[in-house]
């Protein structure tokens, strides 16, 4: 087939060091459309080491008749219970689509940007440390594949 279903996976999680965090915004800017989930997540507590359950998804089409740079940018946003922001982001990113010809160069996949949080005045025990990580299946393949190697 030349259509894969996809299912994006937001795993959202508050770091074990730090606070609990109260959760603001979550929303995904991907090339096939904006998906907000703020009016889901507004004002859940997660305590230290917890992760949201269930995890927010949503649901695409990968047209493999044409090459596409696959796109998703996930950012989180919320604020310790003691009033400390915090955020978080991930970019997702994989080329689907017909091959290139083998004399044809490709680009290496790159990794996710580092972050700095942002200072405070004690991290240990006013900083919470939400972490926003973004994974795909591919739903319609058997298993056969995931997101990063349909060609």
């Amino acid at each position: 087939s030349c259509f894969f279903n996809a299912t994006f996976t937001l795993n959202i999680g508050n770091d074990i060091q730090g606070s609990a965090a109260i959760l603001q915004t979550l929303a995904s800017n991907t090339n096939y459309g904006l998906f907000n989930f703020t009016d889901e997540v507004n004002g859940i507590v997660l305590q230290p080491g917890e992760t949201l359950t269930p995890s927010p998804s949503f649901d695409v089409v990968i047209d493999l008749t044409v090459v596409t740079n696959n796109r998703i940018l996930t950012t989180i946003t919320g604020t310790s219970t003691e009033g400390f922001f915090c955020s978080d982001g991930d970019f997702f990113t994989f080329v689907t689509g017909l091959a290139l010809p083998p004399n044809v160069p490709t680009r290496a996949p790159t990794s996710a940007p580092t972050r700095t949080p942002l200072p405070t005045p004690d991290p240990e025990d006013t900083a919470c440390t939400l972490q926003a990580f973004t994974s795909c299946d591919v739903t319609n393949a058997g298993g056969i594949f995931e997101c990063d190697n349909i060609v």
